[in-house]
């Protein structure tokens, strides 16, 4: 309202030099500080309410909404910022490339494939140093074609482990069965093959061996 210009210089002067204390200090000025800063000045200055007092402090009431204004600016600005880091983090973790299973290019990091990296991992687990069967032969067998298998990108989950022991169970051969895939490098189990109809070369025959039979 102009009350600060109608004041003698010296009293204006020393408003002046208040408010830079005021302000550097934000806003907390004790009234007993503030009296030995502006001594004959203080009176007057709250006479005319260009001052006030609030318990201990002192109040000058525009620099306060100054103050509270940047406060809330910064607020502001320190609340976007954990907001854009939080953001960025989340980012990152999603973008993050496995160490374990190379995505495809132009793969994007869906929901489903992080699901997907998981669930071998776990299976990587559980298979690991487990018995299958009983029969050592057997188990060590299908241990080493379960390994060939991750080698060659080939991953079975627990369930599809389950059903391939149920049916090395239910086969007559089942070493033969998964040798034989260990052998030629299969990551399915096939029945044995049968050679059973390939032709076999008879075995010549001599003179006094049984069977044999002079042309002449």
């Amino acid at each position: 309202m102009g009350r600060i210009q109608r004041q003698p210089a010296q009293v204006q002067l020393d408003f002046i030099n208040l408010c830079c204390k005021y302000w550097n200090k934000e806003g907390s000025i004790s009234i007993e500080d503030a009296k030995l800063d502006i001594m004959d000045s203080y009176e007057p200055l709250l006479k005319y309410k260009i001052i006030k007092e609030g318990g201990d402090n002192v109040v000058i009431d525009f620099l306060d909404e100054q103050l509270s204004a940047i406060e809330d600016k910064r607020k502001q600005a320190s609340d976007a910022g954990k907001l854009s880091a939080a953001a960025r983090k989340r980012r990152t973790k999603l973008n993050k490339p496995s160490t374990t299973v190379e995505r495809p290019l132009n793969e994007q990091p869906t929901e489903s494939n992080r699901e997907e990296k998981s669930r071998v991992e776990e299976n990587r687990e559980e298979t690991k140093g487990r018995v299958f069967f009983q029969d050592e032969k057997l188990n060590d067998a299908f241990s080493k074609w379960l390994k060939m298998c991750k080698e060659k990108n080939k991953d079975y989950p627990p369930s599809a482990i389950e059903a391939l022991q149920m049916k090395l169970n239910t086969d007559k051969k089942p070493l033969e069965m998964v040798s034989q895939s260990l052998e030629r490098g299969w990551v399915t189990l096939r029945p044995v093959e049968d050679n059973s109809n390939t032709f076999t070369k008879p075995k010549q025959l001599f003179p006094g061996d049984k069977g044999y039979k002079q042309a002449f």
